[in-house]
């Protein structure tokens, strides 16, 4: 599609004209359709569907203009579907056909819809009086959920919730890196639209207004200087962007209510809106990354002064219910960028974020769990961690500190507590390590977020580990027991100790001797809960593979495969669960590199999936 921003407002000035068909007469009723001959259908030329282009100068809307083959579903209770036209031909089960969308060319005022497959047909009379049909029709058609659709009875249409979106960067190889405004192009697939149309049957092409309903955010970021510890200025590199809302879709559902939906003679618009109770307070977040023609991901390197713009296409939550939203720039520097939006968002809404100059020793920060929805559910989470090596904790200063601001909230602990024989205390961390890891993990305890720890564990050496966490994190650290239901505001603020070579251990996380993360023609356990509702038995202990718990990993090349999986994915569920990253500590050049890149990505999932909530905590 093409866009030209005037959604709501100007754009449907001149599509009452045309309420009914194409033609005075048919509005004067004499013209008459058969019952069993094709609907014809067109869509106006003066307001329509997909392609962004620039708007003109002063311009405060953006038109969206169909593309040829665009493809929309219509559905009318009182048609009869067929293969062909005519009433010699059996009816086919249901009252929805796909169509495709022909745009005018410019001798043609409309632009046709044809079906692609069984067509809908006019309906027969209903004791001698002529039905009047009820059309509705959504925009795209890839994108309808048929089966919970119920125009006819409930006037409901349910479209896939789409929160894991991509823009795509046209740019060429040589100035890739060098452009200073970059725009990223959206998916108009994201840009839903709908329509409904009542009248009588007519020889004529019924004609259908679609409405664009989705609530546009219009963004563009603007990079302050960046200048690292040598004095020299850097580009920030730009990963992807998140949009938090205040409201969530209830069940990751997105249901329209369409019944209201009419354009009057007069070019009087009646709206329709998120059916009733199908959403409610909590974060929920969009998340649009960028990818290449080839849709492979890319980060985009913004200088002082440049920008990029993109589109983020929100539920069209009612604008006195999204104060408060937010935008979170994800950056592989680890800044932590949110810029909340004074005021309520209107169905169309630009807004220009100019991030500050960054110095030399300008603090990171990658507290992301403390921004996330407080009722996700644990089970749900997508977690980066990490297999402490003691060696290379020691050489590097402020390690744990370096771990957790790379986002790792996951720490296998076996080769830091010192085993003492002669005293039988297993869990003891030396005093120079120990000192770093308790004010590191402090310090993002403090700011909302979690952390993991496992050690090995027999018998009573359970109550030393809980002696050092009281010791040193009194009233801040929790055992993990059931959590088949539980929300991660259970767990904000506490670090969580697991212990191996228990009941817990055993049922919540893979054990140590598989290999889920193999790759060349072996299982990948990526997402290993991807479909919720076809598995509804998280732990399953008998299939590890479908439960939430911990994914050993610790080959780059893998690595690689995992992350590259991870961030062209479409799906709008998954999650990895814990998994751990070979992070080599001693590479401090200051460059992206593959396992921070791999770290982000699992971060990502928690933003850019819909993740399911728990709604009745204590």
């Amino acid at each position: 599609m093409k866009k030209q921003y005037y959604l709501w407002q100007t754009a449907l000035l001149m599509t009452g004209l045309f309420a009914g068909g194409c033609t005075d007469e048919e509005k004067a009723g004499v013209l008459s359709g058969v019952p069993g001959e094709a609907i014809q259908f067109s869509v106006n030329a003066s307001q329509s569907r997909t392609i962004y282009e620039p708007e003109e100068e002063g311009d405060d809307y953006a038109q969206i203009d169909w593309v040829d083959g665009d493809e929309i579903g219509i559905y009318c209770e009182q048609a009869v579907l067929r293969e062909k036209e005519g009433l010699d031909q059996p009816p086919l089960d249901g009252h929805s056909a796909r169509y495709t969308v022909h745009v005018p060319t410019e001798h043609d005022y409309h632009g046709t819809i044809a079906p692609n497959g069984p067509m809908l047909t006019w309906g027969v009379e209903n004791n001698g009086v002529d039905l009047v049909h009820t059309f509705y029709g959504a925009y795209p058609y890839e994108r309808i959920v048929w089966d919970k659709s119920n125009p006819a009875s409930e006037g409901i249409f349910c479209m896939e919730y789409v929160t894991n979106q991509k823009c795509t960067i046209n740019e060429s190889a040589e100035d890739f890196g060098r452009i200073e405004n970059y725009v990223a192009h959206p998916d108009m697939k994201n840009a839903y639209m709908m329509a409904r149309k009542q009248m009588q049957r007519t020889q004529d092409h019924v004609l259908l207004d679609f409405d664009p309903i989705m609530t546009t955010l219009d963004i563009t970021i603007e990079a302050g200087g960046y200048e690292v510890a040598t004095g020299i200025i850097q580009p920030l590199t730009i990963t992807g962007v998140s949009v938090l809302m205040p409201n969530y879709l209830v069940n990751g559902e997105f249901r329209y209510h369409v019944e209201n939906i009419s354009n009057g003679d007069n070019g009087a618009q009646n709206f329709g809106k998120l059916a009733s109770g199908s959403y409610g307070r909590g974060t929920e977040s969009v998340h649009i990354q960028f990818v290449n023609k080839s849709k492979n991901k890319v980060n985009i390197p913004l200088s002082e002064g440049e920008t990029i713009n993109l589109m983020a296409f929100l539920p069209p939550i009612p604008t006195d219910d999204t104060y408060g939203t937010k935008i979170r720039i994800h950056t592989a520097e680890n800044f932590n960028f949110v810029a909340t939006l004074n005021g309520k968002l209107g169905a169309q809404h630009k807004i220009h974020i100019k991030l500050p100059d960054i110095g030399p020793y300008a603090k990171t920060s990658s507290n992301w769990i403390s921004q996330l929805d407080p009722n996700i559910k644990l089970t749900q989470m997508s977690i980066p961690g990490y297999v402490c090596n003691r060696e290379e904790i020691e050489e590097t200063e402020e390690a744990f500190g370096k771990l957790l601001n790379l986002g790792i909230r996951a720490f296998d602990m076996n080769e830091i507590f010192e085993k003492d024989g002669l005293l039988g205390q297993q869990y003891k961390i030396p005093d120079e390590i120990s000192q770093e890891f308790v004010s590191s993990v402090k310090s993002v305890l403090d700011a909302g977020e979690f952390v993991f720890i496992w050690v090995n564990h027999r018998g009573t050496d359970a109550k030393r580990l809980n002696n050092y966490l009281e010791k040193n994190f009194s009233g801040q650290w929790s055992t993990l027991k059931d959590i088949t239901n539980a929300a991660i505001t259970t767990f904000k603020g506490k670090i969580i100790p697991i212990k191996k070579n228990i009941g817990v251990y055993g049922g919540y996380f893979n054990p140590e001797d598989e290999e889920p993360l193999e790759v060349d023609g072996k299982r990948v356990d990526l997402f290993p809960y991807r479909n919720v509702k076809e598995n509804t038995d998280i732990f399953n202990f008998e299939d590890k593979g479908k439960c939430w718990g911990v994914q050993f990993m610790d080959d780059v090349d893998v690595g690689n495969k995992v992350c590259t999986t991870i961030e062209n994915t479409d799906l709008q569920r998954g999650y990895t669960g814990i998994v751990t990253i070979p992070i080599d500590l001693s590479d401090d050049n200051g460059a992206f590199t593959e396992d921070e890149q791999l770290i982000q990505a699992i971060i990502d999932c928690n933003y850019k999936f819909i993740l399911d909530r728990n709604l009745n905590q204590p």
